[in-house]
């Protein structure tokens, strides 16, 4: 089990997932795969006859479903996705705001959890992915956005709304990772059929297209030097060499990434790879065989994954099952052997499956008791191994000594509120609770209450890095002591 993991691996919890999400580590998983139910307004029900009869869930959100303490909770520890959610106010009604809460109070536990090498993958429909897409902005940071993925099905019913729009045909997954480290696998899309069709030209080798060997741009180093009478910076170019076809063309060999750029030529000269063009200020191009073609790069359209169906292999008539190939793409992609794989809305337990086959750690959690019948009935079908470990406590965080405890909830904010009478510690000015955000005294690790403060936006800008004395000077100095006008944060 990795160190910072403090529960075992094939562990799958059957509870509210926050309360699961709240007692895990942080920073102790790799990638997280969400895919939250959808303010679909749909009844959603397991077929009769199926491994996973008797789910019934009503994916509807209502004023009903309001929780103020959560909104009181996401005020505190992340004021900025609590503006958004109020700014949504304006076009969408009380359920969609209510549904918005119930997806980032979890956002905030999961962003505490992910390590910051890790990745993260939310799955929604498209007419919730911009609210949803905002929100995670302000969570992970707009910085480790990394792509809006079109995920669409062949064969796939999605309501259509109506004839009067196009029909809807896909999913979003947003992906983000970082800040600046993370693992990532590159994606190959395999060629289709008629990409082989339309190769030119063929020799004993196969069928083979050519391309160059010389791209724009100057470089300084090795890739701009003269090679058998071509200097590629005399005609504002570079070598490129195809990496895929030296290591195919040479099994044996460990070193290709090693070579300078004229060794990589020469090793494809040898091979009788490369074509010399009559004119002598043209590059020299290189035959890519048919059998050399792995594919290209996978775009953020995945629009080749087919539906899961009753009469699938993998098929348990869970509604909305994810298919197996959509985590085996996104496994493979942002995780190493051995990392630590959480799905914390598991569902019938794809994620967790995928994880299981591809030799990565995994944490599922799934409300719904069927859950946990449907994934170890999959693990008997599918993997032929025992059933995962089910959890009937909830676990324990062995981290909490590396932090203060009042940091762990965001509970110091509402201490501090109480202690500062509602006022920010800058300029003096009762505020809302949501406007205002937790900062360090002295800008030294936080050990105790008495090191923490709330300052509004507008105090903390003001602040930056320097000391509480200069922050209470300017605030006197610009006039916005004890004197901000608040009307706009009622």
């Amino acid at each position: 089990m990795p160190d910072r993991l403090n529960v075992p691996n094939r562990s799958l919890f059957t509870d509210d997932n926050l309360e699961v999400l709240r007692c895990l580590n942080s920073e102790s998983v790799d990638l997280i795969y969400v895919d939250p139910p959808r303010n679909s307004g749909e009844l959603l029900k397991a077929p009769h006859g199926s491994r996973a009869r008797g789910y019934r869930f009503e994916d509807k959100w209502t004023a009903e479903h309001a929780r103020p303490d959560w909104e009181d909770e996401v005020a505190a520890r992340q004021p900025d996705a609590m503006y958004i959610i109020n700014a949504f106010r304006l076009v969408h009604d009380e359920g969609m705001i209510n549904y918005l809460v119930f997806l980032t109070i979890r956002l905030l536990e999961l962003q505490r959890i992910l390590k910051p090498s890790g990745s993260i993958y939310l799955h929604c429909r498209v007419d919730s992915a911009h609210c949803i897409k905002a929100i995670m902005d302000t969570v992970f940071g707009r910085e480790q956005f990394r792509n809006d993925i079109a995920f669409g099905r062949y064969g796939r019913i999605i309501p259509s709304g109506g004839n009067k729009r196009w029909k809807w045909a896909h999913d979003k997954l947003l992906f983000y990772a970082g800040p600046h480290t993370y693992t990532w696998h590159k994606v190959i899309q395999p060629h289709p059929t008629e990409y082989f069709d339309s190769l030119p030209y063929q020799d004993d080798r196969g069928k083979y297209q050519t391309l160059a060997l010389a791209h724009s741009d100057v470089m300084d180093d090795d890739r701009g030097e003269e090679w058998r009478g071509y200097n590629p910076s005399e005609y504002g170019k570079h070598w490129e060499i195809p990496l895929d076809v030296l290591r195919q063309l040479y099994p044996d060999r460990d070193d290709p990434d090693s070579l300078t750029a004229p060794e990589k030529l020469e090793l494809l000269e040898k091979a009788g790879m490369v074509e010399w063009p009559d004119d002598p200020g043209n590059p020299p191009r290189y035959r890519k065989y048919a059998h050399q073609a792995l594919g290209d790069r996978q775009s953020d359209i995945v629009a080749t994954i087919r539906n899961v169906n009753q009469k699938s292999r993998e098929g348990t008539g869970w509604p909305a099952q994810v298919p197996e190939e959509l985590l085996e793409v996104i496994i493979s992609a942002s995780t190493d052997e051995g990392d630590v794989v959480l799905d914390p809305f598991s569902g019938s337990g794809t994620a967790c499956i995928v994880a299981e086959r591809f030799n990565r750690h995994w944490v599922g959690i799934e409300g719904a008791p069927q859950g946990f019948d449907v994934l170890a009935s999959r693990f008997r079908r599918e993997l032929k191994r025992e059933r995962p470990y089910d959890h009937p406590d909830k676990p324990r965080r062995t981290d909490l000594n590396e932090m203060p405890e009042l940091m762990s909830a965001g509970r110091a904010t509402h201490v501090l509120y109480n202690k500062q009478s509602g006022k920010c510690k800058g300029c003096e000015h009762k505020l809302p609770v949501h406007v205002l955000t937790l900062d360090l005294v002295d800008k030294a690790q936080a050990t105790d209450i008495d090191d923490l403060q709330l300052l509004c936006h507008f105090c903390r800008v003001l602040r930056g890095a320097k000391s509480m004395d200069y922050l209470v000077a300017q605030t006197y100095m610009q006039g916005v002591h004890n004197a901000l006008d608040t009307s706009s944060y009622q």
